[in-house]
């Protein structure tokens, strides 16, 4: 007589097949995993320069009528707003509806819905230019910006 039991052939197969079957799985995890790591890297690298622009910006603290008031200091330079978005590219200053800004890159911003209930996002954005048109004796100024982030 043995000292061991005998081994129950049943009980040992799903145990091989369930180290298989988590090896496997494991496998493919990490497979899934090494391809994220890149592309999480580059997000990271993204929003640490945009944390420069964001400290600039609130330093600056640029608003509308102070851009219009100077518009050559403000070329190029940083401001998070709060932007409403009406259309691909067009969106309103601060939810009010007046103060139309135009969007110089709008395939790099998140896609309108088309709701014109939806609020206003906090984005940063660099200035880029100031259009004016004249029509009639009525004035209308375009602030122009360049998407670059959202904070």
């Amino acid at each position: 007589m043995s000292p061991y039991p005998k081994p129950d052939l049943k009980k040992v197969l799903l145990l091989t097949v369930g180290i298989a079957s988590v090896t496997v799985i494991l496998f493919f995890v990490s497979l899934y995993l090494y391809g994220l790591v890149p592309s999480f890297r580059s997000w990271r690298a993204h929003k640490a320069a945009s944390a420069a622009l964001i400290a600039e910006a609130k330093r600056l603290a640029l608003t509308y009528d102070s851009i219009l008031a100077d518009p050559k200091a403000a070329m190029g330079k940083p401001a998070v707003w709060c932007l409403k978005r009406t259309s691909p590219y067009q969106a309103f200053l601060e939810d009010n509806g007046r103060k139309l800004v135009r969007i110089a890159n709008p395939h790099a911003m998140y896609s309108t819905s088309g709701s014109t209930h939806q609020g206003c996002i906090d984005t940063l954005v660099t200035i880029s230019g100031i259009t004016a048109t004249e029509i009639a004796g009525a004035r209308n100024v375009t602030l122009e910006v360049s998407f670059v982030d959202y904070p």
